[in-house]
């Protein structure tokens, strides 16, 4: 059970970082600034940051799944800071919310990455020894 979450948790991490870089390519190839108050850097730059963090995400998941067992550290940091934005945005005065619903929904987001990062760690740990029972 341990490693099917692991996995499904790289699969999700791998989705979420091509999402990411997909994103920041296309802020960065329209030159414009992009308006990302979840993140905490300047508009001028979010692009650039968006495409370096997807990037790495993208490269964490690839080597989590690719690796018998899928030990990396990797994934579990960048499950790790998946989960800081999404807790962290809620105690910066830049990110605001519209309406209770719009709060749950971050709720709900930041519980799933923390989740995710439950998963990550599992796929990390991997599955405990076996000790043998003495007769």
């Amino acid at each position: 059970m341990k490693s099917i979450a692991g996995l499904l948790a790289a699969l999700v991490h791998f989705a979420l970082g091509l999402f990411c870089l997909g994103l920041g390519l296309l802020g960065w190839i329209e030159g414009g600034e992009m308006h990302l108050p979840l993140l905490p850097v300047e508009a001028e730059h979010a692009a650039e940051a968006l495409a370096v963090v997807g990037a790495v995400g993208v490269c964490s998941s690839v080597l989590a799944m690719s690796r018998p067992g899928g030990r990396n550290v990797f994934l579990v940091l960048w499950s790790l800071g998946v989960t800081w934005v999404l807790v962290s945005a809620v105690f910066r005065s830049s990110y605001t919310f519209e309406d209770l619903d719009g709060f749950a929904a971050h709720v709900a987001a930041a519980g799933a990455a923390l989740l995710l990062l439950v998963a990550s760690w599992w796929r990390f740990r991997g599955s405990a020894p076996s000790r043998s029972q003495p007769r």
